[in-house]
């Protein structure tokens, strides 16, 4: 396994529960689960800090490799070895794009520089991997190596809730987002706002760590009431769960995500996702799209997709929101994850048409 290394020591020190318990980033609570299920397979694998191998070691011990960086492409070739490419985007370059053109259109909007602080170097890993994994929708596979098997997983999330209380009444929306905010596409959904005075918009995550855009914020929440502030997310709090329970839809315009644990942990509250493509959650298709032609029109799609949920009747809205739980319960667990890895690794073992 070539991976971050920040969660293997929870097993290694034979702490695996106290690590999936411990509050961390998903892709962290990924690989230890993943270290977990090859180990109880039978496997004696060896863990190695992504992107640090040396150029031509023999890897011919190994029947599987798995690798989260750019080490695959620079491998010798082992007869009967398995290469496994454990995609966390879309591709490299048009991920690099799609950022560069938010930070870009921001730059020209408000002549603000940010840093475009989720570029992603060249990588060819999935040019010679045999399977590629991923958490996102097969359309947005399409750039990746087509002779690979694409295999998709299910998509863990930090807090599967027992119960959800919703005033289905209530027509509130959350924007919920974690480093490198206008790559998530935080000012087109601030922006739209600001043209919808009447509706209320809850914004999440920790923006204090990018000071031009923590600025930009609090200007635009001085200037819009309806536009409200809430530090990080805490979703088991109750503080959260009270906000939520008001709120119809995610809205989430990002440039780039795989699997986006932030669109699957809102499913879980029946948030009807408003997303682009990119966002690449596998319930998009129980959301509505945001058109991406340029940012003004993203701004737009936006604003009509958010009246398109305020004027459905709370019946219309129950219904979606139900189904997206549902939905939930069986794509975004962490259950659902290693059983969708357990079922890779038998298949890959006796290998089946793609």
């Amino acid at each position: 396994m070539l991976v971050p290394l920040e969660s293997i020591g929870y097993y290694v020190q034979n702490r695996y529960e106290e690590g999936a318990d411990a509050k961390m980033h998903n892709i962290y609570f990924q690989f230890l689960a993943i270290l977990k299920r090859l180990v109880d397979h039978g496997f004696v694998v060896d863990c190695i800090k992504k992107d640090t191998l040396e150029y031509g070691v023999d890897t011919s011990q190994y029947e599987l490799i798995l690798d989260e960086g750019d080490s695959l492409a620079f491998m010798p070739k082992v007869e009967g070895q398995r290469k496994v490419f454990y995609c966390t985007g879309t591709k490299w370059n048009r991920w690099n794009s799609d950022e560069l053109r938010r930070v870009e259109w921001f730059q020209q909007k408000y002549g603000i520089f940010v840093k475009p602080v989720r570029q992603i170097k060249p990588n060819f890993s999935d040019q010679v991997a045999d399977y590629i994994l991923y958490k996102g929708v097969p359309e947005q596979m399409q750039d990746f190596n087509k002779s690979a098997c694409r295999v998709q997983l299910a998509m863990p999330v930090e807090f599967e809730p027992d119960k959800v209380v919703r005033d289905f009444s209530k027509r509130d929306f959350v924007w919920i987002g974690g480093w490198g905010a206008i790559h998530k596409g935080l000012d087109l959904v601030v922006e739209a706002f600001e043209k919808l005075p009447g509706l209320k918009l809850h914004v999440f995550g920790a923006i204090e760590r990018e000071p031009p855009v923590m600025n930009w914020l609090q200007e635009k929440i001085a200037a819009n009431p309806n536009i409200r502030y809430h530090g990080f997310a805490d979703y088991r709090s109750p503080a959260f769960q009270q906000i939520v329970a008001s709120c119809a839809g995610h809205v989430y315009p990002s440039a780039g995500e795989n699997g986006c644990a932030t669109l699957g942990q809102t499913a879980h509250f029946g948030q009807v996702p408003i997303t682009t493509p990119t966002a690449n959650n596998q319930a998009n298709y129980l959301g509505l799209n945001i058109e991406e032609a340029d940012r003004e029109s993203m701004i737009n799609s936006i604003c009509a997709n958010v009246d398109e949920v305020v004027m459905m009747s709370e019946k219309e809205l129950k219904e979606r929101s139900f189904e997206l739980m549902g939905f939930a319960r069986q794509r975004f667990t962490r259950t659902a994850f290693i059983q969708s890895f357990d079922q890779f690794l038998l298949n890959s073992k006796f290998p089946v048409k793609c």
